[in-house]
C-alpha cells in the first residue's frame, strides 16, 4: 500500500479527498488562490478545470463540467494549449473563465489557478 502525497494543510479538506490518477488535483495553495496542474501533452483540460473549481468550491464535479461547457468549447480550449504536432510546447499563452463566481486562470504551462469569489462585502 502506497500513502498519499503530503498536501499543504491550507488546502480545503475537500480538495484532499479527491484524486485523479492518484494525484491531488488542487496541489497548493498562496494566498487565496488554488493552483492545480494539467499536462498540457494530454486532452481533457475542462475535466480539470472542473476538477479544480469542484475542489476548492466544496461541489460535484459533474454539476460544473456542464457549467464550463457553457463558457467554452472543450476541444478548442484543449487545441489552444495542447503541445503542437512537431512536440513544441505553446508558451506564453493563458485564459482567464469565471465559473459560478471563481476566476479560473489557465497558463499553456499547464498551470491552474482558481480564485474564489470575494465574501468581502
Amino acid at each position: 500500500m502506497t500513502s498519499s502525497p503530503a498536501r499543504d494543510d491550507s488546502i480545503p479538506e475537500q480538495c484532499a479527498a479527491r484524486t485523479v490518477d492518484d494525484m491531488a488535483v488542487v496541489e497548493t495553495e498562496e494566498d487565496g488562490v488554488y493552483y492545480a496542474f494539467h499536462d498540457p501533452h494530454a486532452d481533457g483540460l475542462t475535466t480539470t478545470v472542473a476538477l479544480a473549481v469542484a475542489d476548492v468550491a466544496g461541489t460535484s464535479p459533474t454539476e460544473l463540467i456542464a457549467d464550463v461547457t457553457t463558457y467554452v468549447d472543450p476541444d478548442g480550449l484543449n487545441r489552444i494549449f495542447r503541445t503542437r504536432a512537431d512536440g513544441t510546447p505553446r508558451t506564453g499563452s493563458h485564459v482567464f473563465l469565471d465559473i459560478d463566481g471563481y476566476r479560473v486562470r489557465i497558463e499553456s504551462s499547464g498551470e491552474i489557478a482558481v480564485t474564489p469569489p470575494s465574501t468581502e462585502g
